[in-house]
């Protein structure tokens, strides 16, 4: 906000220090009351503090009078401090006051970054100076130097212009990256002016300087200007607690204070708790004796810092039949602090979990789940946007499956078996560990090189691994870890690669020196060695079918070989930059290589470049892997990073991050659904269906030649229904297939299609001015529905399938019996085109939208309701009801939702956040939710209060036209200008159940700390994931059916026990493989 006066800011003089005073001396205490009695409360409670609260704020006069000399001397201040620890405060009551006092002519520029923060100083700026404005018009238009341009402005009417950014950590929190460089940026810029007549003051939580990281910029600017705010100490306190009481003329009986902070110390110095305490203490005394009460605050102190749920029982109990009032006020006080309370710790958990998942996603993870679940726990009805949002958020960052321990240096290769059950790798540290897909190690280090494991490989039946290292030695094993025949020589300048021919009974090794080898599995020389790059290699990749080699030399040249040394193609060579690695793609026509440039680049056979190189990482890239279909690559890099890739170049999620150094090797699973990396003396496993779950389900599918106007799901939602632009309707199942061919029927763009409420049937409309009903196999009923004289842009079912209703660009709504024919009359009472019509729940009423503007509610009779509703500034696109009929929500080319009770009346203010026009709105099924679609091309979900559930979703490329959600409430399907219908996983149970999955391998819950928050992410996992119960009869069953030798029947309880429960028996999930004479229970 602006805060001014006519132009001036001019608060006040300074407030005498409480330090001069002894309040509990019986003469001084005599002169306060003698003072006039003030009987309404100096206390916030937990109001936050604001410039007009500068009389009540105290404690912090120090601290005033030094950020006050900083400003003379420096034009920025950066106050770091924890959360709750009155930075905000200290700034707006105690600070802009103070300057305020020493300058007759200051403006004051108070934001939060939020979500956009030139949108913040935008709303600033009108509230002060009006939407038309100059001042406003330039934040319109976002330029490098837009903040020096509105500061330039406002100097020519004030002599100090002071922008104070409060919450600075909402810049990495809420605003995307974007938005984010550009204010960083402008930011800078302003604060290197050195114009002593502009000064900046940020508040951030210390917890996310880190993020500076990012931005050298910040990074600077912290050096200069950053302090950090320290907790008050007990005389601060003091003068906070005794100042506001004795401005009103009241006194604290002696002790009292102290008794106060003794229980504020045991509350973790909440100073908002401090807050509320006070101001009950002050609300719950009689004043008239002037004294706060050491009575008063004992009968207090119970129900403020005790059990809130066991006080609530004490309080209402329903066996002994009374009903105490004055009780139940007190109770519902208690509550209030209790939400308040446990809200503000929501949310700098949620905060601080946006802030961990780019940097340490697996900490992150912990932390939204946990979360999540004491939301869950302690207020089930009421779950936060901001909790939402981090545990949405968390289910989009990679995060590692498992980290497999135990080598003492640096992972360097890493093989998946055949049957996809185990891991090789091979370090640094001389040995090779095989581990289950669990993480456990089968058998003992393996023990049989004398220096680093280089590279090594499974035989394709799955039993033998065969090994090289740098001394030149080549070892093969059993999957018991057991040398099948003495450690061979294999060549005299170290192994760099090795491979099994594609019938398993030979080997190929590749040395540094080029030297390429055909061993048979006792170790002896098949054929004479060939030499591929004269000057050595650096990286060598087999074909799939091993009968070819690809090899990268230290000059930089690429080769392709057969087994006999004959050249396949010429060399070739990127000469920007030297290659690293290279792999075969699975058919063998496509090669991929990592670079030293930081690039990933695709070639043909050939050597011919494939389109422009990849770029995201930021270090050379030390490995690369084609997935088993050849859908997606994987690279590692030095970067500490791994990066997904579609076949096209396009990054598919964010960086996967864990490993703490450069990332030296990455293999798939057979299958495809795994991803090992190594590095840094650990192993991780990821899952990739758990990582890509949101872009599976959001996979575009391409099959429109035109866009897709309009999407429904089935009642059963097993099937999706769109319409499309190139005059067709399709029909999909749920996994985005679609089901047989186009519907053909329309001569024009299709606007609309819905589902009867059995499901048997479709209905659609059209720019060809008719209506047509479909069997759910595509076959048109009868002719087309002719009634509109223009565009049919809507179309709904009645909830009994008896009726239809349309809404038309001939300003008219029509209704339809299930045979076509019209009833009635046109409704006539828009002014313009009618872009959406609704049924109420219970069929008694329909919504229409128009672009006149309005919206409007008619009987089934179609009389209009009252008056139009007018709120909205431009056209209406979308209507919709809610669940139990009581609320209707609209969208409209104003950029904004706005929410309607059932008599027109607007509920609070519209909801901002789209960037474009708004064209569809729907209710999850519940109610709580809605979901909206934006010519801004994202979709945005909503809690019903008009909070913005997470970021908004991207992924379609242009305008969204529809949204719907599934009717379990767990998807929403989108259409999209871009030919292409999205899914998304939507709700909490679905996001936590994909942040939990992801950890169902993860060591991390392996016994974890009483109380940490990895127990309390645990435990939300067990009861709202796993369900503990089920798996533990399944368990004990199975034990059952072992001790009476029925194999078969046991292994098919254990399976089941750890395909519903993997994480509490992650240790026993090989066991039972082996079918042990006895069972103990899990």
């Amino acid at each position: 906000m602006v805060n001014s006066s006519e132009g001036d800011i001019n608060i006040g003089c300074h407030v005498q220090g409480i330090s001069e005073y002894n309040f509990f001396a019986e003469s001084q205490s005599a002169d306060i009351h003698h003072r006039l009695l003030k009987i309404d409360s100096p206390y916030l409670g937990l109001k936050t503090f604001a410039i007009k609260d500068k009389d009540k704020f105290f404690g912090r006069e120090k601290w005033i009078a030094n950020l006050g000399d900083r400003l003379k001397k420096d034009d920025a201040i950066l106050l770091l401090g924890a959360a709750s620890s009155g930075k905000s405060s200290l700034i707006l009551a105690g600070l802009i006051p103070d300057l305020g006092y020493h300058n007759n002519s200051l403006i004051n520029i108070t934001f939060q970054p939020n979500d956009n923060p030139f949108k913040s100083i935008y709303k600033c700026l009108v509230f002060t100076y009006g939407e038309k404005s100059k001042i406003a018009d330039i934040c319109r238009d976002i330029r490098e130097d837009t903040l020096i341009e509105i500061t330039t402005l406002l100097k020519q009417d004030y002599e100090c212009v002071l922008i104070f950014i409060d919450r600075f950590e909402e810049l990495f929190t809420k605003t995307p990256k974007p938005e984010r460089d550009k204010f960083v940026a402008n930011l800078f810029q302003l604060s290197q002016q050195q114009d002593s007549s502009v000064k900046i003051v940020l508040t951030m939580r210390s917890d996310f300087l880190d993020r500076f990281s990012e931005y050298p910029q910040l990074a600077k600017l912290h050096d200069r200007y950053s302090c950090i705010l320290t907790r008050m100490s007990d005389d601060e306190l003091k003068l906070a607690i005794a100042e506001p009481a004795a401005k009103h003329g009241v006194t604290f009986e002696q002790g009292l204070i102290e008794q106060i902070l003794d229980d504020f110390h045991q509350q973790n110095d909440s100073l908002p708790l401090l807050q509320y305490t006070l101001d009950v203490l002050w609300k719950s005394e009689n004043l008239q004796n002037r004294i706060l009460q050491i009575k008063t605050y004992q009968q207090l102190k119970e129900q403020i810092f005790g059990d809130f749920h066991e006080q609530a029982h004490q309080f209402i109990n329903p066996s002994v039949g009374c009903y105490d009032f004055h009780l139940q006020e007190q109770e519902q006080e208690i509550q209030k602090l209790n939400l308040a309370l446990t809200e503000l710790k929501l949310r700098e958990q949620s905060a601080r979990v946006l802030n961990l998942l780019p940097l340490q996603p697996l900490e992150g993870l912990v932390l939204a789940i946990q979360t999540m679940g004491e939301n869950l726990e302690k207020y089930p009805n009421q779950l936060l946007p901001c909790v939402l949002g981090s545990l949405k958020e968390a289910t989009h960052t990679p995060t590692e499956a498992n980290s497999l321990r135990g080598h003492e240096q640096e992972v360097n290769c890493l093989a998946f078996s055949p049957d996809g059950k185990f891991i090789a790798s091979g370090s640094s540290d001389s040995t090779v560990c095989l581990w289950n897909i669990i993480g456990n190690p089968t058998a003992e280090f393996l023990l049989g090189h004398q220096q680093e494991v280089n590279c090594l490989a499974f035989s394709p039946d799955g039993k033998f691994i065969i090994s090289g290292s740098i001394d030149g030695i080549l070892c093969l094993w059993d999957l018991q870890g057991n040398l099948i025949t003495q450690p061979w020589q294999g060549h005299e300048e170290g192994i760099i690669a090795v491979a099994f021919n594609s019938n398993g009974n030979s080997i190929i090794s590749v040395g540094f020196d080029g030297t390429v080898c055909l061993w048979d599995l006792q170790g002896n020389a098949i054929t004479q060695s060939w030499r591929g790059h004269k000057e050595g290699v650096i990286s060598v990749a087999f074909s799939v079918n091993g009968n070819s080699i690809i090899g990268v030399g230290f000059d930089g040249t690429v080769c392709l070989w057969d087994l006999q040394g004959n050249a396949i193609t010429q060399p070739w060579q990127k000469y920007e930059a030297k290659i690293i690695c290279v792999a075969f793609s699975p058919d063998g026509k496509f090669i991929v290589s990592g670079s030293s440039d930081s690039t990933v680049q695709l070639w043909d056979i050939q050597g011919n470049l494939i389109g422009k190189p990849w770029r995201g990482h930021e270090g050379s890239v030390n490995s690369v892997a084609f997935s088993p279909d050849g859908k997606f690559i994987i690279s590692g890099s030095c970067d500490r990073t791994i990066r997904l890739w579609d076949i096209d170049g396009n990054p598919m999620t964010q960086p996967w991050r864990g490993h703490e150094a450069q990332v030296n090797s990455l293999a798939f699973s057979p299958d495809g659904k795994f991803i090992i990396s190594g590095g840094d003396k650990t192993v991780r496993l990821w899952e990739l269906h758990q990582i890509l779950q949101q872009r599976v389900m959001g996979r575009s599918q391409r099959q429109y030649e035109n866009w897709v106007n309009d999407v429904a799901f089935s009642p059963d939602g097993h099937w999706i229904v769109s319409a499309s632009n190139d005059t067709t309707v399709r029909l999909w199942d749920i996994h985005g297939n679609p089901i047989g061919e186009p519907w053909r029927g329309h001569e024009k763009e299709v606007n609309s299609v819905a589902f009867s409420p059995d499901g048997k049937l479709i209905v659609s409309a059209s720019n060809d001015t008719t209506v047509r009903l479909w069997d759910i196999h595509g076959n048109p009923i009868g002719e087309p529905w002719r009634g509109h004289e223009k565009e049919v842009n809507s179309v709904a079912f009645s909830p009994d399938g008896k009726l239809i209703v349309s809404a038309s660009n001939d300003t008219t709504v029509r209704l339809w019996d299930i045979h076509g024919n019209p009833i009635g009359e046109p409704w006539r009472g828009h002014e313009k085109e009618v872009n959406s019509v609704a049924f109420s729940p219970d069929g008694k009423f329909i919504v229409s939208g128009s672009n006149d503007t309005t919206v409007r509610l008619w009987d089934i009779h179609g009389n209009p309701i009252g008056e139009p509703w007018r709120r909205h500034e431009k056209e209406v696109n979308s209507v919709a009801f809610s669940p139990d009929g009581n609320w209707i929500v609209s969208a409209s080319n104003d950029t904004t939702v706005r929410l309607w009770d059932i008599h027109g009346n607007p509920i609070g203010e519209p909801w901002r956040r789209h960037e474009k026009e708004v064209n569809s709105v729907a209710f999850s099924p519940d109610g709580n939710w809605i979901v909206s679609a934006s010519n801004d091309t994202t979709v945005r979900l909503w809690d019903i209060h008009g909070n913005p559930i997470t970021q908004p979703w991207r992924g379609h490329e242009y305008w969204v036209n529809s949204a719907a959600f599934s009717p379990d409430g767990q998807l929403i399907a989108s259409a999209s200008l871009d030919g292409t219908v999205r899914l998304w996983r939507c709700g909490w149970q679905e996001w936590l159940q994909v942040c939990c999955n992801r950890l169902n391998y993860h060591p991390i819950f392996e016994n974890p700390e009483s109380g940490s928050d990895v127990e309390i992410a645990y435990q939300t996992c067990q009861k709202y994931v796993w369900n503990p119960q089920c798996p533990q009869q399944l368990n004990n069953q199975g034990a059952t059916k072992l001790k009476e030798k029925p194999d078969s029947p046991a292994l098919e309880d254990f399976n089941q026990t750890v395909q519903l429960n993997f994480t509490y028996h992650w240790k026993h999930r090989l066991a039972w493989q082996s079918v042990p004479t006895d069972v103990i229970g899990c």
